[in-house]
């Protein structure tokens, strides 16, 4: 086969990226991880060519650059785009051209990598006039609800947005709810507004906690707590119950509130008592719901809920 009939595999790097793989030093197990490490990462070339040969500031590829600090920073941020850890990147400074030949001590190479990490993370905040604080995701019987907690740029004041799954969809049905909860109008970065919301709406959910557990504790502890005070025996409208039930639920909040994603409904409150039946019978209290004839023209019926201590079975909010 003649050498133009040779198939020659393709190359997706420039070669002049790895030039300095030929002054390897074999018998130094530490420089070649960090060899390895370094070719395992997608950089610029540019950046690639300063760590390993060195850079000049306003010089050649460098001439924006005002001095040597500022090539620094600009080598580190793209080094921590590609998540590059600390460590190796200190190591990197201490072994490789671009640090050894100007004594950069590890002090000064850290605080770059401070301020790296801060510039990631204010491009990395989907907000423009407001900053996300907390997401908490509960499940509901018509789907789950995202509880998010948001703090105004303006005045710093926090508040918290109720949203449903079709709330995460379009920008526009977002900052309506934000405008009902706060009256806050908040603006997106571009890189998260119109059709790219999406992407807002993936890092919510990314980063939403489930406190589903949390909820049902507390309702089920609540229950406990009006058995002990009622005589282990409760029998009103489901109405009286939420008001009784949140009573004992804001007397147990460190902070007087009651938890996100509580019942705001008698019969959301039903709902939740039938799901916890069992967590219930457990604890010894049996749950049941009935309906009593009632009203001027006695075809009206009231709904009445009855909550008992089993039958041989002590509470545990008696124990």
């Amino acid at each position: 086969m003649t050498g133009e009939d040779e198939v020659q595999e393709p190359t997706f790097l420039d070669e002049s990226d790895f030039s300095w793989v030929e002054s390897l030093v074999e018998d130094d197990p530490a420089r070649q991880q960090l060899e390895l490490d370094l070719a395992a990462i997608a950089i610029p070339g540019k950046i690639r060519r300063a760590i390993c040969e060195a850079a000049t500031p306003g010089e050649g590829e460098w001439a924006g650059a005002a001095s040597h600090r500022a090539i620094d920073a600009a080598v580190i941020l793209e080094l921590r785009r590609a998540r590059l850890s600390a460590a190796t990147i200190e190591q990197l400074f201490a072994t490789f051209p671009i640090g050894t030949g100007r004594g950069l001590c590890s002090d000064d190479v850290a605080e770059l990598i401070q301020e790296a990490d801060d510039q990631l993370a204010w491009e990395a905040r989907p907000g423009q006039n407001f900053e996300l604080v907390k997401v908490v995701r509960i499940e509901q019987l018509r789907g789950p609800v995202w509880w998010v907690t948001l703090r105004r740029g303006d005045t710093g004041e926090e508040g918290v947005v109720r949203l449903h799954m079709g709330d995460l969809r379009t920008e526009r049905r977002f900052v309506a709810r934000c405008q009902e909860a706060m009256n806050f109008t908040p603006a997106l970065r571009p890189h998260c507004q119109g059709r790219n919301f999406r992407q807002f709406a993936a890092l919510g959910v990314d980063v939403a906690e489930v406190e589903e557990p949390s909820l049902h504790d507390s309702i089920v502890q609540s229950v406990l707590e009006l058995m002990r005070t009622h005589g282990n025996l409760w029998q009103d409208t489901p109405s009286n119950l939420l008001m009784a039930l949140a009573s004992h639920a804001r007397a147990g909040s460190p902070n007087g509130t009651l938890p996100l994603g509580w019942p705001t409904s008698p019969l959301a409150l039903t709902r939740a008592l039938d799901r916890l039946r069992l967590r219930l019978w457990l604890h010894g209290v049996e749950f049941c719901r009935s309906k009593l004839s009632g009203g001027a023209s006695n075809n009206q019926r009231t709904r009445q809920i009855t909550l008992r201590q089993r039958s041989g079975c002590v509470s545990d909010a008696d124990r």
